[in-house]
C-alpha cells in the first residue's frame, strides 16, 4: 500500500493506492484523523491521515465486494456491508473483527449506518423498496431513518416499528433514476444523485423539491455527501469527476476535481469540512483539499465582508458588493471602479495591502480578495499592544503612502481603521481610493459605515464644497491621531519636540505648506538617528 502527494495551484492532493479493484465506499473518522475505504477486492483499508500511510495489512473477512463502510459516532468501531450478505464490525484499535458477522435476510448488503447513539449499525429488515437500497441514514433524533433505492423512491422509516412513516411523508418518487442520496446534518434536507446527470434537493419534512436541478455532470451521479455545516454538497460521478455545489445558490463552486481516471463511486466530507475524499473504479482513494467555505463576517443590505481560505491554507478577506447593487451603478461609476481595482492590483509594496484577485462569491456578488490580517486594524492593534514601537509603525505607514503618491495614487481615507497589521506586526495601507465602490456600495454596509471620529482625519480644505482629495489631504490624515494624555511632569525631550513640529507641519491649514510623504520619511529618519 502506498500514498502519493501531488500539488495543484490550490494545495495538496493525497492519493492512496492499495486496493486492487473498485473502491465502493469511503468515510472519515469522527475526528478526521483517519479514513476507511471498502473495495470490490473484498478488503477494508484504514488510512492514517496524519502520516499518509495505509495499514500494512488490509482488514479481511468479506468474501465479496465491500459496498459500504462507516465509523461509529465515537470512532471506536467500523461497520461494513458486503455483497456476501453480511455486516461486520471492526475494532479500530486492534484492527480485528468484533464478534460474529450479522447475516442479512438477502444475498447482499448495500449500505450500513450506525444509530446516532452508537448503539449499533442498522441491520433490521425494513421492507418496502422493490430494488437495491443504495443508502440508509438515521435522522438526528434516532427514531427515524431515510433510505434511497434503485426503484427511484425515498422512504422514511419508523425505526421501532419497522414501517414507513406518514410524517414526514414516505415513498416519494424521483424522475431520473435515484443512484445515491445523502441526508443533511440537521436532517432537514435530502440530496439525491440521479442517473439523468443531475442532483436534486428535497425537503425531508414534506418531500417537496427545492429549487432547480443541479446540472454540470455529464453522466450518472453515483454519490453525494453534505458538508458538516450543510452548506455544500460534494458529488461523484460516472464522468470521473468530483464536484462541489452551494445549496444557497444552487450553483457549482469552482472547477471539478479531475484526479480520478474512472467512475467516482463514493465521496465523503471531512468533519472539519475542508477536505473531500473520493473512491473510484480506478482503485484509488483520493483526498482533495476541497473548497473552504467562506464565512460571512459582517453583512449589510448592499454588500458583505467574508473570511475564507485557499486550499493551501492562506487566509483571505473578501469585500463583496452584490450584483443587484452593481446593476444600479451608472456607467461612469462602473468605469471608475474598474480603473481603481486595476490600480490596486498593481500596488506591490510591503506596506500596502495587496489585492490578490477579484471573484464572484455567494449571492452572486463581486468580491475583491486580499490576504486576511490576523492582527486586525491599527486601532485594534494599539489597544492590544499598548507598548508597540509607534515610531517604527508610523515610519512604515509613511513609506507605504510615499509609494502610493509616487505612482499618483491618493489614499483618500487614511485612518487607523484602514491600516491593517500583519501577523508579524507590519502595517499595510488598505481601503484606498475606492470612490466608486466605497461610496456607491460598500459605504452602505455595516462593516464600511463611516465610523465615529472619521472627521478627525479630514483635512479642513475638504470641508469646502467641491473640494477633492489630494496627496496633501493624505498628509494631513497621516499626521492625525488621538490626543495624548497631559503629562504630570514635563521633561526635556528634543526628539519629541521635533516630532511635534513635524506633526504640526502636517496639520498646516495651507495644503501647499505641508511636507510630502518623502520629506516626512527623511524627517522621521533624522529624528530616529538623534534618538539613537
Amino acid at each position: 500500500m502506498s500514498s502519493q502527494e501531488t500539488s495543484n495551484l490550490f494545495g495538496e492532493v493525497i492519493i492512496y493506492e492499495g486496493h486492487k479493484r473498485t473502491v465502493r465506499s469511503v468515510a472519515f473518522s469522527p475526528k478526521g484523523s483517519s479514513l476507511v475505504s471498502g473495495s470490490d477486492d473484498g478488503t477494508i483499508c484504514i488510512w492514517d491521515l496524519q502520516h499518509s500511510s495505509g495499514l500494512p495489512k488490509p482488514l479481511k473477512g468479506h468474501t465479496r465486494s465491500v459496498n459500504s463502510v462507516t465509523y461509529s459516532p465515537l470512532g471506536s468501531l467500523i461497520a461494513s456491508a458486503s455483497f456476501d450478505g453480511t455486516i461486520r464490525l471492526w475494532d479500530t484499535n486492534t484492527f480485528q473483527q468484533v464478534g460474529e458477522s450479522t447475516r442479512t435476510p438477502f444475498d447482499h448488503a448495500c449500505s450500513v449506518t450506525f444509530s446516532p447513539d452508537g448503539g449499533g449499525p442498522a441491520s433490521k429488515p425494513f421492507r418496502g423498496h422493490s430494488a437495491y437500497v443504495h443508502f440508509v441514514s438515521f435522522l438526528p433524533d434516532g427514531t427515524r431513518m431515510v433510505s434511497g433505492s434503485g426503484d427511484n423512491t425515498i422512504h422514511t422509516w419508523d425505526v421501532q416499528r419497522g414501517i414507513t412513516t406518514t410524517s414526514p411523508p414516505s415513498g416519494y418518487q424521483l424522475e431520473g433514476g435515484v443512484s445515491s442520496i445523502a441526508l443533511s446534518p440537521d436532517g432537514s434536507q435530502i440530496a439525491a444523485g440521479l442517473e439523468n446527470e443531475t442532483l436534486r434537493l428535497l425537503d425531508a419534512r414534506s418531500g417537496v423539491m427545492i429549487g432547480k436541478p443541479y446540472s454540470g455532470h455529464t453522466s450518472f451521479v453515483l454519490s453525494v455527501a453534505f458538508s458538516p455545516d450543510g452548506t455544500y454538497i460534494a458529488s461523484g460521478s460516472d464522468d470521473q469527476t468530483v464536484r462541489i455545489w452551494d445549496i444557497r445558490t444552487g450553483g457549482q463552486v469552482g472547477e471539478p476535481f479531475y484526479e480520478h481516471t474512472s467512475d467516482v463511486w463514493s465521496v465523503s466530507y471531512s468533519p472539519c469540512g475542508t477536505r473531500v475524499a473520493s473512491g473510484s473504479y480506478d482503485g484509488k482513494v483520493i483526498i482533495d483539499p476541497g473548497y473552504n467555505s467562506p464565512i460571512m463576517v459582517v453583512g449589510g443590505p448592499f454588500g458583505d465582508q467574508w473570511a475564507g481560505k485557499l486550499r493551501n491554507g492562506t487566509k483571505l478577506a473578501i469585500r463583496a458588493c452584490r450584483a443587484s447593487t452593481i446593476e444600479r451603478f451608472d456607467e461612469e461609476t462602473l468605469k471608475r471602479t474598474v480603473q481603481e481595482v486595476n490600480v490596486w492590483s498593481k500596488m506591490k509594496h510591503k506596506n500596502v495591502h495587496q489585492l490578490l484577485g477579484v471573484a464572484v462569491v455567494q449571492g452572486p456578488s463581486l468580491g475583491m480578495i486580499s490576504g486576511q490580517m490576523e492582527n486586525g486594524n491599527l486601532h485594534e492593534y494599539m489597544r492590544k499592544h499598548p507598548c508597540f514601537d509607534r515610531h517604527q509603525i508610523y515610519s512604515q505607514i509613511a513609506l507605504g503612502l510615499a509609494y502610493m503618491h509616487q505612482r499618483d495614487v491618493i489614499h483618500g481615507d487614511l485612518k487607523a481603521l484602514n491600516i491593517l497589521i500583519s501577523s508579524d506586526g507590519v502595517p499595510k495601507l488598505s481601503n484606498f481610493g475606492f470612490t466608486g465602490i466605497s461610496e456607491a456600495c460598500l459605504v452602505h454596509t455595516d462593516f464600511a459605515v463611516m465610523q465615529p471620529g472619521s472627521a478627525r482625519w479630514t483635512a479642513p480644505e475638504l470641508l469646502l464644497e467641491g473640494a477633492i482629495k489630494t496627496k496633501k489631504s493624505d498628509i494631513y490624515a497621516l499626521g492625525m491621531g488621538g490626543v495624548p494624555n497631559r503629562p504630570m511632569e514635563l521633561k526635556a525631550n528634543e526628539p519629541g519636540d521635533q516630532m511635534w513640529e513635524l506633526l504640526m507641519s502636517c496639520w498646516d491649514k495651507d495644503p501647499s505648506s505641508r511636507p510630502s510623504a518623502r520629506e516626512l520619511i527623511g524627517s522621521l529618519a533624522l529624528i530616529s538617528t538623534e534618538e539613537g
